[in-house]
């Protein structure tokens, strides 16, 4: 009697989770890259199929990029649910599309900043972020950033004085003034000055 040989049954597939348009803030640093939704304010990890988002972050950071900015983006994306553990393993942002990314501004940014600092002709910025735990400084005549640990300013009678330092370069530190003297031209703005390696950048700070 012939008997008949039957395949095993082969597991099914789970299925891909939906795509959906994400708007948040992408860090890419060295390889490492991670995305904070907007408007949940998770933060998921990154998988790039398109191979795009290194580029493109680079790019929106120019000419002058600083260790760990984030900058903004709109993405089409897959969520892949991660442990349950939202703070070693949120999930990951399987990205197949990127529709948007470009350098953070204070229109676009959800994450809080303290001061948007800059003079007139913009040809230098520094923004500071408790809730980053960073501030991100740009020399743009020289093309040159620099990232620096967040600190409480002391308080004087020259106004709020933060001294920062380097997040790569222990040695290697910037101080902040903010008066309280009302900066020209910038509604609600106060005077800024800037002391960095030997240089003395002068402008305004504007509360985001």
């Amino acid at each position: 009697m012939a008997s008949c040989a039957h395949e095993p049954a082969q597991p099914s597939q789970p299925p891909l989770p939906g795509l959906q348009t994400y708007t948040g803030m992408i860090r890419f640093d060295r390889g490492f890259s991670n995305f904070t939704d907007c408007s949940s304010g998770k933060l998921y990890l990154l998988a790039d199929s398109t191979k795009t988002i290194g580029p493109l972050h680079y790019r929106a950071c120019q000419p002058a990029q600083c260790p760990e900015e984030k900058v903004f983006a709109k993405v089409m994306a897959r969520l892949f649910p991660g442990t349950g553990n939202a703070n070693n393993d949120p999930g990951t942002l399987g990205v197949v599309e990127v529709l948007e990314l470009s350098a953070t501004t204070p229109g676009n940014t959800c994450i809080p900043f303290e001061y948007w600092c800059s003079d007139e002709q913009n040809t230098w910025s520094l923004l500071l972020s408790l809730e980053n735990n960073r501030a991100f400084f740009k020399d743009l005549t020289e093309n040159k950033g620099a990232t620096f640990h967040w600190k409480f300013p002391t308080q004087t009678k020259e106004g709020s004085i933060y001294l920062l330092q380097n997040t790569l370069q222990p040695n290697d530190q910037l101080r902040l003034v903010v008066q309280s003297k009302p900066c020209a031209g910038k509604e609600g703005a106060t005077k800024a000055i800037v002391y960095y390696r030997g240089k003395q950048y002068s402008g305004c700070a504007q509360r985001n």
